[in-house]
This record gives C-alpha cells, sequence and structure tokens, in this order.
C-alpha cells in the first residue's frame, strides 16, 4: 500500500498493542486514522477499540475483503501479475512463431 499511501504509518505488529497505539496516537494529536487490519474477530474488535477510544477510523480492511490480511491478499495480487506476464510472454513467443513461419512461407513462395 506504500504506492498509495502517502501519510505516516505506524506498524502495530500486534492488536495485543492497541492500547499503547492509541497513548502514542492522542499523544500526538492524531484524531483519524486508517486501519490496515485483518479481516477476523481480533481486527473488528481492535477497531472497535480505535473507534470506542475517539479516533475516526477507516476501516481499509474492505480492500482487501474476502483475504485474511493485507499480506495474503498483495501475495495474491503479486502471483496473478506474473501470471500475466508469463502468459503475455507466451502469446508473444507463439505470436513471433507465426509471423516467423509465415515469412520462411513467403521466401520459399517467391524462390
Amino acid at each position: 500500500m506504500k504506492e498509495e499511501i502517502a501519510s505516516h504509518c505506524l506498524v502495530m505488529n500486534s492488536v495485543s498493542n492497541v492500547a499503547r497505539t492509541v497513548r502514542y496516537l492522542n499523544d500526538r494529536h492524531l484524531p483519524h486514522i486508517r486501519a490496515f487490519l485483518d479481516n477476523d474477530e481480533a481486527g473488528r474488535r481492535a477497531t472497535n477499540d480505535f473507534v470506542k477510544a475517539g479516533f475516526k477510523v477507516e476501516d481499509m480492511s474492505i480492500h482487501y475483503k474476502g483475504f485474511k490480511d493485507l499480506n495474503e491478499f498483495h501475495v495474491c495480487r503479486m502471483r496473478k501479475q506474473e501470471q500475466q506476464k508469463v502468459q503475455e510472454r507466451t502469446r508473444m513467443t507463439v505470436t513471433e512463431q507465426k509471423e516467423s513461419k509465415k515469412s520462411k512461407q513467403v521466401k520459399h513462395k517467391m524462390r
């Protein structure tokens, strides 16, 4: 998400750090957060804890709905991109082979 998010980031590493995170954010007078938490009960509970602590929370997990977490979403996206590259290279190779074959046929007819 680095490419899409230009603001400061705080990585909690675990939802067990919610209380410390709340103190840290309050000390810095940050009323709004974007939460990239897991799509599980613990992630939802942590999001609710931030709301209860008075933060305006933008729950970013909707962008990777259907995946356990942001990392699983990212890995899946990277695999799809790699598969597309492989398919594109395969199509290019097949097209090049066809063009080469046509070129040889034309040369043969000209002789």
